[in-house]
């Protein structure tokens, strides 16, 4: 679908209109952290998903609430650069900056 701006002879697609809509609304951090709970598991690996969640972005921070203080240690010691590199890899080195690890406010 295409549209053109009143002021222009420029024709806009609907996937150049969409983001620019989810920001003026304010749902556009919702709908990434959508997308990453879905690839959640290809990106940290099934084993580590099975005790993680993405939490929040704050600041291109991504926050990380992990379900016991054995994987917290674990994931923090061992796993957070390549958690990071994988989610720059595939989200790009823009959108995530950091991450910061956690227990699981909800116990989950």
């Amino acid at each position: 679908m295409l549209m053109r701006d009143h002021n222009s002879n420029d024709a806009y697609s609907i996937s150049q209109i969409i983001p620019g809509l989810m920001k003026k609304f304010g749902i556009e951090e919702q709908h990434w952290l959508t997308v990453l709970e879905k690839e959640w598991s290809d990106i940290v690996g099934k084993a580590v998903a099975k005790h993680t969640r993405p939490g929040r972005l704050e600041k291109r921070k991504l926050v990380v609430f992990v379900d016991s203080s054995v994987w917290l240690n674990e994931l923090v010691r061992y796993s957070r650069g390549k958690i990071l590199a994988n989610l720059q890899k595939r989200f790009g080195q823009d959108k995530v900056r950091s991450i910061a690890i956690q227990l699981d406010p909800d116990g989950a």
